[in-house]
C-alpha cells in the first residue's frame, strides 16, 4: 500500500499548475511570436484566397497594428526577421 494519500496527491498537483494570468500571457506570448514564421501562409491566405481559418485567426494582430504604431512597427521588423 501506498504511503500517499490522496489528499497529497491533490496538494502536490494544485502546487504545479500555473497560475491563469500566466497561462495567457503565455498564450498570447506565442500567438504574437507565431505570426513570424506563419507569414508566408497568413499572406497567401490575405492576398490569393487561402484558408480562411488562417485569416481569422490573425485578425486580431491586424486590428491591434491598425491601433498601434509601435505594434505594427515591432511586428513589421519581427516579420522581416523570419522572411529576409
Amino acid at each position: 500500500m501506498s504511503d500517499e494519500s490522496p489528499k497529497h496527491d491533490e496538494e502536490a498537483t494544485s502546487r504545479r499548475r500555473v497560475p491563469i494570468p500566466v497561462r495567457v500571457l503565455v498564450f498570447l506570448v506565442v500567438y504574437v511570436y507565431s505570426i513570424g514564421p506563419m507569414f508566408w501562409l497568413w499572406y497567401e491566405a490575405e492576398n490569393m484566397g487561402g484558408s480562411y481559418l488562417l485569416r481569422a485567426f490573425y485578425t486580431p494582430l491586424k486590428l491591434l497594428c491598425l491601433g498601434s504604431t509601435t505594434f505594427e512597427d515591432f511586428l513589421n521588423d519581427y516579420i522581416g526577421w523570419w522572411i529576409a
